[in-house]
């Protein structure tokens, strides 16, 4: 999953694709101060998390999904 892949990098957005998602997630992933992780809904798509995010990287941003 992307939310913990060791292939994302700083500066990288994550894009989530629209529906509901069951469960507990844990964004492991790590940015910088200048170049963050951006994690949020593919454009024109709505996101639903029903359960829980736990983010433990440095330097990431979710956005309003």
């Amino acid at each position: 999953m992307a939310l913990s892949s060791p292939n994302v990098i700083p500066g990288d957005t994550i894009y989530l694709h629209g529906g509901t998602y069951t469960g507990n997630f844990t964004c492991s992933v790590s940015g910088t101060e200048a170049l963050p992780i951006t994690v949020q809904a593919y454009p024109g798509e709505t996101v639903i998390i029903d359960g829980g995010l736990t983010v433990t990287g440095d330097y990431v941003t979710v956005v309003g999904m």
